[in-house]
């Protein structure tokens, strides 16, 4: 849809793009249409909407793109996302792109009908209740998944455990404490994991992976290993039970003066 409404200036080769995009999208959308339309979610109405637009702005058919915007509508109206109670039924994030949604065809809807170029699909007349929606949803939703944020966070600190292992400690050492410091910084994100995470197995990786970088700094004979140790010293003997991650180390010494 971004590329059927950029200037040819900006893009020459725009609708040898677009036209195989949007067939693409159009073609993969038919294989679980059946699905899609019995259980509908937000991604529902954005691929539809955006195939409308897309149709409007590369073939000039708008009575196809205003056939398929109203497919979206229709799902709208089914959701009864005019309503705030059909919102609070989803999980923030979910309820938050449902509202997007349902504002951006509501106001698309009047704008049309206001130029007498097509009929009201979304009227107020239309709904079975009150139009109750909010204009603005809780401002502190993010739209990226933190359990995929989680996840991919936990990648990134696997792949930097490998390198780490491949490196010969001779080399390590010589890059010094600075270097270690590093180190030391992902050490406390597999501590955030384990204390804050509740997800089990991604807590259990990291256990494993803080028990392999405690090896390493352990090798290195450095400062931040010993600094890592203290920074558990607050648990409570029962949280050091429960995350059970330095059973096999020296327990730290509290007398640091």
């Amino acid at each position: 849809m971004v590329a059927s409404i950029m200037p040819e200036i900006l893009l020459p080769y725009r609708d040898h793009l677009t036209e195989p995009f949007l067939s693409a999208s159009r073609e993969m959308l038919s294989c679980f249409e059946l699905h899609d339309l019995d259980c509908p979610t937000s991604a529902s109405l954005t691929i539809r909407m955006f195939q409308s637009a897309a149709l409007q702005h590369v073939t000039g058919k708008a009575n196809a793109a205003f056939h398929v915007h109203g497919h979206a509508a229709l799902l709208a109206q089914r959701l009864r996302l005019y309503s705030e109670r059909s919102i609070e039924q989803y999980d923030a994030l979910e309820g938050q792109l449902l509202r997007m949604n349902f504002w951006h065809l509501y106001a698309s809807d009047m704008t049309a009908a206001a130029l007498q170029s097509r009929p009201f699909t979304l009227r107020e007349s239309l709904f079975d209740e009150p139009l109750t929606l909010k204009s603005e949803g809780p401002r502190d939703v993010s739209l990226l998944d933190p359990a995929t944020l989680l996840i991919k966070k936990m990648e990134m600190v696997q792949d930097f455990m490998l390198t780490l292992e491949d490196i010969p400690v001779l080399y390590l050492q010589v890059k010094g404490e600075p270097h270690v410091e590093r180190i030391r910084r992902v050490g406390a994100i597999l501590l955030e994991f384990i204390q804050v995470v509740e997800d089990e197995h991604l807590q259990s990786r990291a256990k494993g992976l803080l028990r392999r970088l405690l090896d390493v700094l352990a090798k290195l004979d450095s400062k931040a290993h010993e600094d890592l140790c203290f920074s558990i010293s607050p648990f409570s003997a029962l949280q050091q039970t429960r995350y059970g991650v330095f059973a096999e180390y020296p327990q730290p010494r509290l007398d640091r003066g």
